[in-house]
């Protein structure tokens, strides 16, 4: 979507060590409870100028993929280093321009890369996934993202021993660093209930996950029968319906139509990867809802979460004084 949408990135300069450690939590609900992840994080980790949201895709699709190679489980190891690509060298990986790089690693044990197939591993459409489990988009965005940063991916692979993929960010020089600290915002969680609705079991799967990492019970769903049948027996209140706008037979705004009288006090985020805006789609009424994007960040979709179950309130009121009478004009001056 990223691709096809020549979506702008918005660049910061950013500590590739700290994305690791917040999507910690994320993978561990995306792997089977029969794979093990660890990682080790350099020490005096160079920063990198990226968009957090187009590395969080880099990094998850390779975990997801190296989980998709270890069928019957295995051990995966994320690995960040600074390093210097040396005009020396005999080989350079990719033809990188010599100088310095944070480089991330993501190896597996898995099943290993077929030789025949290792040529195709980046052409998009390219899969080797049983249909409805994959588009063979994913390594096909890494290296369009990886490539436009100015970096490289090197891939080493043996059938039966595991992968190994390395990506090189260009480090920031150190004036960019000594900038001022970019402003973030706090990006809270929630104990509120909430259904997600989404076809796209991956996408689904990690989305659930992003949710209850941050303390929310969600109550997921794959079609729009499905999510009205949770919906009747969710018992307590169900402050907060996520749904795709384009669902198998349904669109998103008919869910939350038929949603209404079974939990009236439910708001609605919207999401899409294929229109901008959820105002445009037929039968999106009301303003108790939000439009989030596809793709989009952890972060993007707490903040469109909380800005939902929790609006801003309108500053308080200071009780007005009485204005005080004009004091009486002398007869002299009158």
């Amino acid at each position: 979507m990223a691709i096809s949408r020549q979506q702008v990135p918005q660049p910061v300069v950013l500590d590739l060590n700290t994305i690791v450690k917040q999507m910690q939590s994320l993978f561990h609900g995306v792997l089977n409870p029969d794979i093990e992840i660890r990682s080790v994080l350099g020490r005096g980790l160079g920063a990198i100028r990226a968009d957090p949201t187009q590395v969080e895709q880099v990094l998850m699709n390779l975990v997801i993929n190296a989980r998709d190679a270890m069928p019957g489980g295995g051990k995966i190891a994320v690995e960040t280093a600074n390093v210097e690509v040396d005009p020396s060298q005999q080989q350079l990986p990719l033809c990188l321009t010599p100088g310095p790089y944070v480089r991330l690693i993501v190896s597996d044990t898995g099943t290993g890369i077929a030789p025949e197939i290792q040529a195709h591993l980046f052409e998009p459409f390219f899969s080797t996934k049983p249909a409805g489990m994959g588009t063979g988009l994913g390594l096909s965005t890494i290296f369009s993202i990886v490539k436009q940063m100015g970096g490289a991916i090197d891939v080493s692979t043996k059938q039966g021993k595991g992968t190994v993929f390395k990506v090189y960010f260009p480090r920031c020089p150190e004036d960019l660093l000594a900038g001022p600290p970019r402003a973030t915002m706090t990006v809270t969680g929630g104990t509120e209930t909430i259904l997600l609705v989404e076809d796209t079991a991956p996408l689904r799967q990690l989305t659930r996950e992003m949710l209850r990492s941050q303390g929310y019970n969600v109550l997921d769903a794959g079609d729009p029968d499905e999510a009205l049948r949770v919906a009747r027996e969710c018992a307590g209140p169900l402050p907060l319906l996520i749904t795709d706008l384009l669902l198998p037979g349904y669109s998103g705004s008919l869910l939350a139509q038929r949603l209404a009288p079974i939990h009236p006090e439910a708001k609605v985020l919207y999401t899409s990867g294929y229109c901008d805006n959820s105002t445009s789609h037929p039968g999106v009424r009301g303003k108790d809802y939000e439009f989030l994007q596809k793709p989009f960040s952890r972060d993007d979709l707490l903040r469109a979460v909380r800005t939902l179950l929790e609006p801003p309130r309108l500053p308080a009121r200071r009780p007005s004084r009485p204005v005080p009478a004009p004091a009486a004009t002398p007869a002299s001056l009158a």
